[in-house]
């Protein structure tokens, strides 16, 4: 074997493994899609139950939302959620992920 054809298998191995690594990993593929089931939601604090600890909030389409967490929110308080859609496009099955208060316009 000749030094050239020794460099050309080597090149050759080289290339053989560094396919099998790209293949086997996500060093070649693209980056998958983000997932874009979160979205923001805004509305207005419409109920408070202090015993059970929950919080109802009103968006601006109507549908009502409860989070848990009465603290210090009052009736009026503008609240800003992220909101998951679950993958579907129903928004009754659409869940809290966080809410923030939300100073409405002060």
């Amino acid at each position: 074997m000749t030094h050239n054809q020794f460099i050309i298998g080597v090149i050759i191995i080289f290339v053989l493994f560094f396919a099998m690594i790209c293949i086997s990993t996500t060093v070649c593929r693209p980056p998958e899609a983000p997932d874009n089931t979160l979205y923001a939601k805004s509305g207005t604090v419409t109920a408070i139950d202090r015993k059970n600890d929950s919080v109802t909030f009103t968006d601006h389409s109507g549908n009502e939302w409860m989070f848990t967490g009465a603290e210090d929110w009052q009736i009026g308080d503008g609240v800003a959620a992220v909101m998951d859609d679950n993958g579907t496009a129903n928004v009754t099955d659409d869940i809290i992920v966080s809410v923030r208060y939300e100073a409405n316009g002060e």
